[in-house]
């Protein structure tokens, strides 16, 4: 039966997986956690590592076996990204290229790799890429060598606990948020559609005992900022579950209080119940199975071929071009042997056509070396440019319009009572130019509205009066209109655009107030 190896360490333990698999199933063979020195991590901490697997390898009898590595969260940098509509095979070099443009220290052998959150080739994308420094992973490596295994896959930790508990959750719609409550830290992520849509690591006060109430007062608050970025980045979306995974004994009372805190189904999983497992892990018999949660999650990932969220082993890239070499090689020898059966005679004269072909064939080749190295990154900065170049800034636009409706306070003296206008009702949307503001409003008066058109207008804003009315629902204010602010957007903000072109679909916001 093929076997598989998990794992993943601190400054205190390292915890390992052996799993054999079978049909699809998964067994558990071992699991450990095996305490680290102190004083041996701080001076030799890759080395300590090795030797301590190299040993426990050495007991179990197992070696050469493909190894899952986990990554804490707190290891790894997450960016969200806007894309613009491209095809699926661009996305590596498009995701790369924007990273470098927001982070000047990156290079080309920073490890990276990205999952799609939204979008398409018609549509925007939405993209979550993470970086890992290159000494994580190079750390990795040496340790899988000296140990005697071999790195087949290194994973982000969150996002393997967040599969673990989805694929044993409930499959329903919404949101499903995950908990993963280690010595120091937690992981949160939250899980639409089989994604993670949002991963954070946060670190929690350390008190032995797990259900302590500064630990879970801690973690109530995350738990209340994370639910409030999904509100906001989900949509018509909502938390409708929450699973922590760990130990039932540890976890059972933090669960319930959680779920009373926010009035939703909140349930434990045991990393250890869901698989065929031993009964106890190597190590402390009060050790809280939650911690072999996500190399469990990256061994059923493994099993099930189901690809991993992240994979700084293996990471996306542009498909490589199929080779054209035994293509030509094949056609090649067809025509040696078409023309050898033709006649001798032709032989030399062939043996040279063919010294033509190969020399042919090399200065394509170098050709297309040259072409493949020409392939300039400015076709992909115009993409970007030309999608943020029509950007609108709403907060200081909202800023601006509201200066400039009431220029001085309520309060103020020298207030101009007679030229106040009240705004009821704000759409902002996309524009040819960059955007558009358009509002309801009312006025003291018609004379009211040309010293609130002058002080709107300026070279980057223009006022349209799309109607008016004398008849108002506001007591002491006389007239009501509409109107509208175009905000144009200049060329020189895109240097690489001849001429401007529609912008792509953007956001559209609309508020009502009843005053401004």
């Amino acid at each position: 039966m093929p076997r598989l190896l998990a794992i993943e360490w601190d400054n205190i333990e390292l915890r390992a997986v052996v799993a054999s698999t079978l049909g699809g199933r998964l067994e558990i063979e071992h699991a450990a956690a095996l305490p680290i020195p102190p004083e041996m991590i701080k001076n030799a901490p890759s080395t300590t590592i090795s030797d301590t697997l190299k040993t426990w390898l050495a007991e179990i009898d197992i070696a050469r076996i493909p190894t899952l590595v986990a990554v804490g969260g707190l290891q790894v940098e997450l960016h969200e990204l806007s894309l613009p509509p491209a095809p699926v095979d661009e996305l590596p070099d498009l995701v790369r290229f924007q990273i470098q443009r927001e982070i000047t220290s990156l290079d080309e052998n920073t490890p990276l790799d990205f999952v799609v959150l939204s979008g398409d080739i018609e549509t925007p994308y939405r993209i979550l890429a993470a970086i890992i420094p290159a000494q994580v992973l190079a750390q990795a490596h040496s340790i899988c060598h000296a140990a005697g295994i071999r790195l087949h896959r290194m994973a982000l930790r969150p996002c393997a606990t967040a599969s673990l508990a989805d694929r044993y959750g409930d499959q329903r719609e919404g949101v499903h948020l995950v908990i993963h409550p280690l010595a120091n830290e937690v992981d949160i992520v939250a899980i639409a559609d089989r994604t993670a849509n949002l991963i954070r690591t946060v670190r929690l006060p350390h008190d032995p005992d797990a259900g302590s109430d500064a630990r879970a007062m801690a973690l109530i608050r995350e738990l209340r900022r994370t639910i409030a970025s999904v509100r906001q980045q989900a949509g018509d979306q909502i938390v409708n579950r929450i699973t922590i995974c760990g130990s039932r004994n540890q976890h059972a009372l933090l669960a319930e209080r959680i779920g009373r805190e926010f009035d939703l189904p909140a349930v434990v999983l045991d990393p250890l119940e869901v698989v065929r497992a031993p009964s106890q892990p190597t190590g402390d018999a009060t050790l809280d199975s939650g911690k072999f949660a996500p190399l469990i999650g990256m061994l059923l990932d493994e099993v099930h071929a189901t690809p991993m969220a992240f994979d700084f082993v293996n990471p996306r890239k542009r498909p490589k071009e199929r080779s054209k070499t035994l293509f030509y090689l094949l056609a090649a020898a067809a025509i040696v042997l078409l023309v050898a059966g033709y006649s001798m005679i032709q032989y030399r004269r062939l043996a040279r056509m063919d010294r033509d072909i190969q020399s042919t064939q090399r200065h394509l080749g170098e050709l297309e070396q040259a072409r493949n190295a020409s392939k300039d990154p400015v076709a992909k900065a115009r993409r970007i440019a030309q999608w943020l170049r029509t950007d609108v800034n709403w907060l200081d636009e909202m800023d601006q319009l509201s200066q400039s409706i009431r220029p001085l306070p309520l309060q103020s003296e020298d207030y101009p009572a007679d030229e106040d206008i009240v705004v009821m009702g704000l759409r902002m949307n996309p524009h040819s130019d960059g955007g558009t503001i358009e509002f309801d409003a009312v006025a003291r008066n018609r004379e009211a509205k040309e010293p609130f058109q002058t002080r709107l207008r300026d070279a980057q804003h223009s006022v349209e009066i799309m109607g008016e009315d004398e008849e108002t629902d506001l007591p002491g204010y006389g007239c009501d209109f509409k109107a509208a602010v175009i905000i144009k957007i200049p060329d020189a903000l895109d240097p690489m655009a001849s001429s401007r072109s529609e912008p792509s679909p953007g956001p559209s916001i609309t508020t009502n107030q009843s005053g401004s």
